[in-house]
């Protein structure tokens, strides 16, 4: 009896590694598939001098569904919005002390970087 025991338990035990094996691998591929059926912007807000502009807002919003995001750049003016579904996108800019930068008719591709550098933000005097 005591084999009987030993024995089952090891098929328990391959049976759990064989099912944690299986959901992620599944996983993986449901996460492989959204990035690869969706598009991924990325870039700079920049004064027109090239300087960077930290702590601008970035709203990037699907022309056609509605779809909006927002994000505040880092330090170096960056920003990046990954896993946007396809379509055409408007991608705006905004600062206390800054005029708003607006873009239009960015293209999102599948598995695609689009790279938006935002260079027409320009300083209130």
């Amino acid at each position: 009896m005591t084999i009987m025991k030993k024995r089952s338990n090891f098929n328990r035990s391959l049976c759990a590694i064989a099912v944690s094996f299986v959901l992620g691998t599944v996983s993986h591929m449901a996460v492989g598939a959204d990035s690869a059926s969706s598009g991924y912007v990325s870039g700079t807000a920049k004064t027109a001098t090239g300087e960077s502009v930290a702590g601008a807002t970035i709203v990037i919003k699907n022309q056609d569904t509605g779809l909006e995001r927002r994000i505040t750049t880092g330090a170096n003016g960056s920003y990046r919005f990954p896993l946007l579904p396809t379509g055409n996108y408007l991608v705006t800019a905004e600062k206390d002390g800054y005029q708003m930068a607006r873009l239009e008719n960015v293209k999102v591709s599948m598995a695609r970087r689009v790279r938006v550098v935002v260079r027409s933000f320009f300083h209130n005097s």
